[in-house]
């Protein structure tokens, strides 16, 4: 992945995926299309939303995690009234948000998918809001075409685990 430090790592294995929520998709599975390995490299595959441009994807992980960067690619569909993701806001530990909540309220990040685009869709995270993660909840706000509905063909989530070896590197102040 390009951008991506040499030191992050792939944080699809410590993914509960038995806790993985996706609100407003055609396809209540639809998110193993985008997440999972090998399914999430085919171009064919995407996540669509259902009824309107915005979609919630709730992602938990087994263990607490630094999530350094995400990879979000746009779908390529040729259906008229689909369109990639364009706005992105993504929130940190708040596993139960609705569609007013996630409208409302201040996310940790927000990500101009449309932007990332030229990078391969590679977002680096900010370091101080991204630590000690157990949750992670990606609000798909708006898309590029205006449509009526928005595609999603890629989401890869890179960084560590929190784990001892991560404490024992903490210097004294």
């Amino acid at each position: 992945v390009h951008g991506a430090r040499a030191m992050d790592d792939d944080l699809l294995a410590h993914i509960d995926t038995r806790g993985v929520e996706v609100l407003n998709a055609t396809d209540d599975g639809a998110w193993t299309k985008i997440l999972a390995a090998g399914e999430r490299d085919q171009d064919t595959l995407e996540l669509v939303t259902d009824d309107d441009e915005t979609c919630i994807l709730s992602v938990p992980f087994t263990t607490n995690v630094k999530p350094t960067h995400v990879v979000i690619v746009g779908g390529g569909t040729n259906d008229p009234d689909v369109s990639a993701c364009a706005v992105v806001k993504v929130f940190v530990n708040k596993p139960s948000l609705g569609f007013e909540e996630c409208a409302k309220k201040t996310p940790a990040q927000t990500l101009d998918a449309s932007e990332g685009a030229r990078d391969g869709g590679v977002f680096e995270l900010d370091k101080t809001a991204f630590d000690n993660v157990r949750t992670l909840t990606f609000y798909f706000e708006s898309n590029v075409g205006d449509t009526e509905r928005t595609s999603v063909r890629r989401l890869e989530i890179r960084g560590r685990t929190m784990d001892a070896a991560d404490v024992n590197q903490l210097k004294k102040c």
